[in-house]
């Protein structure tokens, strides 16, 4: 993730000593214990019910919308 300066997020991990900034300006986690246990996955697990639902209920409206113009545009013209 691309390091903000002004994030109060972003400084409150790197004041932690949690995470730091490498030479592309991008935070890294400084402890392997929480590089390791706090992964992607971990994150995946732990994602609020709500949040996976609404990311879902979107993937759907876009799926609709987008099968809808791409049929009305195989439909032939009168």
């Amino acid at each position: 993730m691309r390091d903000i300066p002004v994030s109060p997020i972003h400084t409150l991990l790197r004041l932690s000593g949690v995470v730091k900034h490498d030479r592309e300006h991008r935070l890294r986690v400084r402890n392997r214990i929480y590089r390791e246990v706090f992964n992607e996955h971990w994150v995946g697990e732990n994602m609020p019910i709500g949040i996976k639902r609404i990311f879902g209920f979107a993937a759907i409206v876009v799926l609709l919308v987008f099968s809808t113009f791409w049929f009305l545009g195989v439909l032939p013209r009168p």
